[in-house]
């Protein structure tokens, strides 16, 4: 079963000069096989012996990726993109982001990337689910998730 998940509104950045640490920190993630919940089961692939991945296992991969990820895509950018998020970028960075398909592992990536994005920056959520609402806070080293709620007054 899959759920749809959309970004509602967002105030996100990062620094261009931060690029090269944001691909770091999402290479790095490829390493933690216990946040992976794509794979293969019975495991019926072998560890190619000239990879050069950080992840040791090609039977586990994150949701809509490709086991070996860090090797196939060669900047941050490019790894949002094939998470499934719409990157815009101007002179500085990346502005803003947007998601509008199945979840998957976009807070695994969003969390990963927390230390280089900048203080203040959000993505709200909304849930296919009526009133599933959520946010995701950046304070310049963590995420923080919060739950949202619709409140409704009579105007007039």
């Amino acid at each position: 079963m899959s759920y749809y998940v959309e970004t509602t509104d967002c105030d996100f950045t990062i620094k261009k000069e931060n690029y090269g640490e944001a691909y770091r920190l999402l290479c790095e993630l490829n390493a933690r096989d216990e946040l992976k919940t794509g794979g293969c089961y019975p495991p019926c692939e072998t560890r190619p012996e000239h990879s050069k991945s950080i992840a040791r296992n090609p039977n586990v991969w994150f949701a809509w990726m490709p086991w070996n990820y860090d090797e196939v895509f060669g900047s941050a950018v490019e790894i949002l993109k094939a998470v499934g998020f719409s990157v815009e970028e101007n002179e500085g960075g990346i502005c803003f982001v947007s998601y509008d398909t199945k979840s998957g592992c976009e807070e695994e990536f969003m969390a990963a990337l927390a230390p280089v994005v900048e203080k203040g920056s959000y993505i709200e959520w909304e849930g296919e689910s009526y009133g599933d609402l959520y946010r995701y806070e950046f304070d310049g080293e963590s995420m923080c998730i919060l739950a949202g709620e619709m409140t409704w007054k009579a105007v007039g």
